[in-house]
């Protein structure tokens, strides 16, 4: 939900701008994209040039361990700058720090806390330095006031293949698997919890 009201027109209570989501899960479907704007926006999404709109301006990028997070988050300013980017969605950063991160081990407390340190201070200098909405709930405490850097030109190989698949769906030509696009259950229960954040967004357009 919070994806598809980034990108609507402001006239319509959007924010007119692109959406980076970064997927640990290999969960993230096209086809759920669309039944959410379609079932929520039917008589703005009646047209599929509507949805093929949207659909390049959902920038999808799976990032599986706890480096790779990191490795992207720095590199999203010049994403942000280029494509206008207004929401950065993490889904989900304890997806990775579970896998990654036994604390009942010695010394993985203390490399887990670096870890969501450093990711939270980099997210708290892009939602000030542009203006985007964070999400505290899905990245724990531990931020710092020390803005950082970021570095810029990784490889964006992985968001045209994704945002491809999105694009080929809304063309009918979408022939991924379950196994591929997640299990049903376990991703309409991360697209519940990113409707739940956006209620006051939804109240403002009724």
């Amino acid at each position: 939900m919070m994806s598809v009201l980034a990108t609507l027109p402001t006239n319509m209570g959007g924010l007119e701008g692109a959406v980076v989501y970064i997927d640990t899960e290999s969960a993230f479907s096209a086809e759920r994209l669309i039944e959410i704007a379609e079932s929520r926006f039917p008589r703005y999404f009646n047209i599929k040039e509507k949805l093929l709109l949207t659909s390049t301006k959902v920038h999808v990028f799976r990032e599986l361990t706890c480096e790779e997070v990191l490795q992207r988050i720095e590199s999203l300013e010049e994403e942000i700058i280029s494509k206008k980017v207004k929401v950065v969605i993490i889904d989900s950063i304890a997806s990775v720090v579970r896998k990654e991160f036994d604390t009942q081990l010695q010394g993985n407390m203390r490399e887990r806390n670096k870890f969501l340190a450093k990711g939270a201070s980099l997210l708290k200098y892009l939602a000030e330095e542009f203006s985007i909405p964070g999400d505290r709930q899905r990245w724990p405490p531990g931020s710092t006031k020390q803005a950082h850097p970021l570095a810029a030109n990784r490889s964006r190989e992985d968001r045209r293949l994704i945002t491809g698949t999105v694009t080929r769906y809304l063309q009918g030509e979408e022939e991924e698997s379950d196994e591929r696009l997640g299990k049903a259950s376990a991703r309409d229960s991360k697209w519940a919890t990113l409707r739940e954040g956006m209620e006051d967004g939804e109240k403002k357009m009724s």
